[in-house]
């Protein structure tokens, strides 16, 4: 969903361009590359049943070994430690 400004999304149909108040519906797994036009504010929503925030993560985010922070916006100490 584009909730301000413009940009352009890769879908399904190839490339469109959201205004603030378009919504782009994916599939489960579908990888998004978006690029935008004008400052913008894009909104993501994943339905899951999960209530913990780590679990929701695992099922939801590809896992990124460079992240500085995990799910709850924690450092991770691996990040301080440089591992």
């Amino acid at each position: 969903m584009c909730a301000q400004g413009q940009i352009i999304a890769w879908s399904e149909k190839g490339m469109v361009t959201l205004s603030a108040g378009d919504v782009l519906c994916s599939k489960a797994g579908t990888k998004r590359v978006t690029m935008a036009v004008t400052d913008a504010i894009g909104i993501t929503v994943h339905k899951t049943n999960k209530t913990d925030l780590d679990k929701i993560e695992k099922e939801l985010i590809e896992p990124d070994e460079l992240a500085l922070y995990d799910s709850s916006n924690n450092i991770k100490v691996k990040a301080l430690e440089g591992k």
